[in-house]
């Protein structure tokens, strides 16, 4: 079967949340991130559209804030249906024009035809489709030369925000669905992506005997020429329902994006900064970085520049698998949390720094469950509800579980870890090497499925040109306070 070319994208140029406070979200991302506001929506437009909207920017980052101004609007409609989140996901391309001819012929659907706006700077050409994920819809334009962010943007007096703690670009998207295989096809043959890898976890596959329990299923999709990465997420069974990816699911009621990775040059300086500045992170036990030097020596990445006391302090998850390449990781409380209002929604933002590793922290999977396992060992009785529900303040279906003794948030942490490479009896393939067991043996299987049952799996790129070679450890299951998140 031929493969189909990409359409063309340059980048994912921002995203677009529709919000019910823009106050709140000016006071996040201008007063604890750091981002500039930089374009916000001229009075006419905000009458027309009946919606306003704010940009805030750092880095290669835009993220574009809308609130209703009355009803009938973009941001009413989606707010009618869901809580806080993201509806829109904008994409730069080479020629807007090729764009739409491939993925209308490939059966896509778009919401309107090319249109043209100029200003005195150039020209913007874009258009919009519909996506198999809920309410979010894709847009694709081309600049040459258009000033302004979207058309009826007016640049922003006294924008503010140096991005002192270095923000870079957007990594990866990560989204949650009831059923992901639409979406999967949708990436494919109609914008060209590609499969990187996919993977399962669920806590049955270390322990049959468990009551509750919860697991996933999880395949990324890529454009190699653009780098654009999406991880996709369902639940699997058994306890389907009691999977993070179903709550998250009940909770915007629909499919949807659940996080999205930014990049930072100096993790260590962001995360301290980040911190004085009021940001809250998802904790993790002490007992994960007791174990740190024997999982980096281990693990074959030997050696980090960091100091393990530091990574302690600000709670920093480290992954990787060959020689002093490896990343450094941290997710903020979902927004749900950090506002205490379920309306505010269960997105999160993951923090990410590469240092030679493009895996996404499947390693944190087993390191953050064996410290669990360790805390509970050494305070025997104690329930970790505390440190496991407090970021889930809105989701009684799990909190009410808390009687058990619990996994931390840690677990969930690692399940957060957008794309795991590493799960009990799995072989995960990149680049043509699959690693397999919990040591990461290499042998050359690309191409080849393993069946299994109610175990972790993955399955090489369908190219070449993947990232850097991923590691392979055994999963991480966890008792059921937590559900699993990616």
């Amino acid at each position: 079967m031929t493969k189909n070319s990409s359409v063309g994208i340059k980048r994912l140029e921002g995203i677009h949340w529709y919000v019910r406070d823009l106050e709140r979200s000016r006071q996040f991302y201008a007063g604890k991130l750091d981002f500039a506001e930089t374009w916000r929506s001229s009075p006419d437009l905000v009458t027309q559209g009946r919606q306003d909207a704010v940009c805030f920017a750092a880095g290669n980052i835009q993220v574009v804030c809308s609130s209703p101004v009355g009803d009938g609007g973009r941001a009413a409609r989606f707010l009618a249906k869901h809580p806080d989140g993201v509806g829109t996901l904008t994409f730069e391309v080479e020629d807007v024009a090729r764009t739409f001819a491939l993925i209308e012929e490939r059966g896509g659907t778009p919401i309107d035809d090319i249109q043209t706006f100029t200003d005195d700077g150039g020209t913007l050409r874009q258009f919009s489709i519909t996506t198999p994920f809920g309410d979010c819809t894709f847009r694709f334009r081309q600049r040459d030369g258009f000033s302004a962010l979207w058309p009826g943007a007016v640049p922003v007096e006294q924008a503010g925000g140096g991005n002192k703690f270095g923000f870079q670009d957007i990594d990866h998207v990560t989204s949650n669905f009831q059923t992901m295989k639409p979406m999967l096809l949708w990436l494919e043959h109609v914008l060209g992506f590609e499969q990187m890898w996919e993977v399962e976890f669920h806590t049955s596959d270390v322990d049959p005997k468990r009551k509750t329990g919860s697991g996933l299923k999880s395949i990324v999709m890529w454009d190699p020429p653009s780098q654009t990465k999406f991880a996709n997420n369902e639940p699997s069974r058994p306890f389907f329902k009691s999977s993070q990816i179903n709550i998250f699911n009940e909770q915007l009621r629909g499919d949807g994006v659940q996080h999205v990775a930014l990049t930072v040059g100096d993790i260590v300086g962001a995360v301290r900064g980040l911190r004085t500045s009021g940001v809250t992170f998802m904790p993790t036990p002490g007992s994960y970085f007791d174990m740190l030097p024997e999982r980096i020596e281990h693990s074959g990445i030997k050696a980090i520049d960091e100091d393990i006391k530091i990574l302690r302090e600000l709670e920093i998850l480290v992954d990787g698998d060959h020689h002093h390449a490896y990343m450094l990781q941290i997710f903020l409380k979902e927004a749900s949390g950090l506002y205490k209002d379920p309306a505010a929604g269960p997105f999160f933002y993951e923090i990410i720094q590469r240092k030679g590793d493009r895996g996404f922290g499947a390693g944190n999977f087993r390191a953050l469950f064996e410290s669990i396992e360790r805390e509970q060992q050494q305070k025997p009785g104690r329930a970790f509800c505390s440190i496991a529900c407090a970021p889930a303040t809105s989701r009684a279906s799990i909190t009410s579980s808390c009687a058990a003794p619990a996994a931390s948030s840690a677990t969930r942490n690692a399940s957060r870890a957008t794309g795991s490479r590493a799960r009990t009896r799995s072989s995960i393939t990149c680049a043509g090497h699959t690693r397999s067991g919990s040591r990461g043996t290499r042998s050359r299987t690309a191409g080849r499925r393993r069946s299994r049952s109610m175990r972790a799996r993955s399955r090489s790129a369908t190219t070449g040109r993947a990232p850097s070679p991923c590691q392979a450890r055994r999963s991480t299951p966890e008792r059921r306070c937590c559900s699993t998140t990616t």
